[in-house]
């Protein structure tokens, strides 16, 4: 090899760990309008998550990060609103449930992790779901890393 093609190999930047999304090849400021109203209308849902499982719209328990029992998503279903007594509860908590797993997760891909991390702490406080919050911060550092 000569002297030029080492150069301009060696001059190349470091690509970063975490990616940046294929939405910001688009107008930034339609992105940033579409996520911020994005994140209010998950942070509505996880309110409202916390509204029908705790009879508040915000129940924010510092103590539920360790205590293990409190992680079990399966104290949901059984407990609040009886599916048995509304069945329509099973559709609108599955839908809740979809929307609060799914969208930090597509936010991380789309966009970058930095974007994730507000939906991730909308779950963690305003539905106070410590141990979903947990697995989702994972979820969305896999999911945005440049490697996969």
């Amino acid at each position: 090899m000569n002297d030029k093609t080492t150069e301009t190999i060696s001059k190349a930047a470091p690509k970063p760990f975490l990616a940046m999304g294929p939405t910001f090849h688009y107008s930034h400021a339609n992105v940033q309008r579409c996520w911020f109203l994005a994140l209010a209308v998950f942070g509505i849902a996880c309110l409202f998550f916390s509204k029908i499982q705790t009879g508040a719209f915000w129940s924010y328990n510092p103590k539920a990060v360790f205590d293990f029992e409190l992680w079990n998503l399966g104290r949901f279903v059984t407990g609040g609103v009886s599916i048995f007594e509304y069945p329509s509860q099973i559709l609108i908590l599955g839908l809740l449930m979809g929307i609060i797993a799914v969208v930090p997760v597509l936010v991380s891909q789309l966009m970058s992790f930095a974007y994730a991390f507000p939906f991730i702490l909308a779950v963690y406080f305003l539905a106070d779901l410590p141990g979903l919050a947990i697995f989702l911060f994972v979820s969305c550092i896999a999911v945005a890393c440049r490697p996969l």
